[in-house]
């Protein structure tokens, strides 16, 4: 069962155990991977990123 969520413009929907795939106006935005004990992996336009947490993960999409 997938979960969707919007935030920031963005709409994330987790769809697997610890996997958020984001999309902006219906294209791919990009994904996050949670890793246990080691935070959030965000995979944004502009490279990867470890964050603490998925609330953290999510921001780091967010457009200047």
């Amino acid at each position: 069962m997938s979960m969707t969520v919007h935030t920031a413009g963005l709409e994330w929907q987790n769809v697997a155990t610890g996997i958020w795939i984001g999309r902006s106006d219906g294209r791919f935005a990009g994904v996050i991977e949670g890793r246990p004990g080691t935070g959030f992996i965000a995979n944004t336009p502009t490279g990867e990123k470890t964050c603490a947490t998925l609330a953290e993960a999510k921001a780091s999409f967010e457009r200047p």
